[in-house]
């Protein structure tokens, strides 16, 4: 029995000592003050947050989003208050806009693309795509940062089924993948005409070349200045040799073709008219036209100072900011005999939003676009543009409806969008308007003719060494 005794005791104090040792290590590990409670040393429990830190917060991460653009008044304007609304939206997002002329604008891509320091960046939209007998043509910019994986590839973004799919395709499509979103139509071979002044002669809106000769000689004969052109910033002159090339040679792609095979030469007569008309053209602007600079002309033309203006739709707005009440219209030049090749206004698909694969901020800048395509935001931006819509929505603009949207059934790319040059070619190379008189030094269309030859057969023999 005492042995029994003895064993039964030493069980129970063993048992004691485990309970004493279980609530010994339950104290150290802060347990004993319960739910929310602290220990002696006032340290919080596993069950309480720690004093003095803040709690974790669900306010997304401040960020400056940065954009490039060219410098184009009303477009400028109105994106700055789309950028107002949307801060306004998202406070945690910043932008930095920055524009520039447009004669600097390449040179700040390159900048911006190289420092990684920009998130949205406009441009033209997608141009020279490669074709089988241009093997060694000039790639434009905006295919070489694609193939280089500079540009962010936006194929499948929701984004994109806001606007019309053929927009898409022929803007911001390359071997089947999109890099970017379109925001309108741009018809650039047209001529801004005075109706009140045409109406005062009697002139109708010529069809053939022929016609526009004989309207300007009857504006002279009455002391009327007949066109004027901002020749002084240099690029204008390449709305209205647009213009001529595309009626002269409806086919734009099998012309560039005919002249890469030399089934096609500068010197024939077809291709020396281009020069011949454009020269004539440049006699028909205003005296010193030369000297005058891009928003000059906006004045000269809607104080009625001269009957025409040709330019791209992009001049609308300001000449109707200048003006209100001017009554104006919008006719394709037409530099061909025929007719029937004189129908259509021509042009491109023209800013166009792209997201470089260096920006940090991807995400930000893909909400931006969404903001921007949001039916209010862009038709607002149309408006003040006078872009043409690729969306398929109303806009307020009365001159875009009444006077662009019924000639938009015709519409076709111009030359720039679809011409191919050499690579390394001479700058005589090709149908430019910079180098003939009274633009240029070139006085005769034969020498011109002769150069420009020169100048592409010797890039396509370049191509062949």
């Amino acid at each position: 029995m005492n042995g029994g005794w003895k064993v039964k005791m030493l069980q129970r104090f063993t048992m004691a000592a485990m309970v004493l040792l279980l609530l010994l290590l339950a104290a150290c590990s802060g347990g004993g003050g319960g739910a929310g409670g602290s220990d002696a040393q006032g340290e919080p429990n596993a069950t309480q947050s720690p004093k003095n830190e803040p709690e974790p917060s669900n306010e997304p991460k401040s960020v400056t989003l940065k954009m490039i653009m060219w410098t184009n008044p009303p477009t400028v304007e109105v994106v700055n208050k789309i950028n107002e609304r949307f801060m306004q939206k998202y406070p945690h997002i910043k932008i930095e806009m920055t524009d520039v002329p447009s004669n600097n604008y390449n040179a700040l891509q390159d900048t911006r693309l190289a420092a990684k320091d920009v998130d949205l960046m406009a441009n033209n939209a997608i141009a020279g795509r490669p074709q089988p007998w241009a093997d060694g043509y000039q790639k434009p910019r905006l295919i070489e940062w694609i193939e280089a994986g500079t540009l962010t590839e936006l194929t499948g973004q929701p984004v994109l089924q806001r606007y019309n799919p053929q927009a898409v395709e022929d803007a911001c499509t390359y071997n089947g993948k999109v890099y970017c979103v379109p925001t309108g139509a741009v018809p650039f071979t047209g001529v801004f005409y005075n109706k009140d002044i045409f109406a005062q002669y009697g002139l109708s809106v010529p069809k053939t070349w022929a016609e526009l000769e004989q309207i300007a000689e009857t504006l002279k004969n009455n002391n009327q200045l007949v066109m004027t052109l901002a020749g002084k910033d240099g690029w204008p002159i390449a709305l209205p040799s647009e213009a001529i090339v595309g009626s002269l040679f409806p086919d734009m792609v099998e012309t560039n073709r005919k002249l890469w095979t030399g089934e096609m030469k500068f010197t024939d007569p077809e291709a020396k008219l281009y020069w011949e008309r454009l020269q004539k053209l440049m006699h028909m602007f205003e005296p010193n036209w030369q000297g005058i600079d891009y928003n000059t002309v906006v004045a000269r033309f809607a104080s009625g100072a001269v009957a025409m203006l040709p330019d791209g739709v992009w001049q609308a707005p300001s000449i109707l900011k200048t003006n209100p009440s001017i009554n104006m219209g919008y006719f394709p030049l037409p530099a061909s005999d025929d007719p029937a090749n004189n129908e259509s206004l021509q042009g491109k698909y023209d800013l166009s939003w792209f997201i470089p694969s260096s920006s940090p901020n991807k995400e930000e800048a893909l909400l931006w676009l969404e903001f921007f395509s949001e039916e209010q935001n862009y038709i607002e931006y149309a408006d003040a543009t006078g872009f043409i819509p690729v969306q398929d929505v109303q806009v307020s603009n009365a001159f875009v409806n009444t006077e662009i949207m019924p000639q938009m059934g015709k519409f076709k790319l111009a030359q720039e969008t679809l011409w191919m040059t050499p690579r390394d070619a001479g700058k005589y190379a090709g149908f430019t308007p910079d180098h003939i008189a009274p633009k240029g030094e070139i006085q005769t269309v034969d020498e011109m003719a002769q150069l420009s030859q020169q100048d592409w057969d010797a890039a396509i023999a370049n191509l062949k060494k």
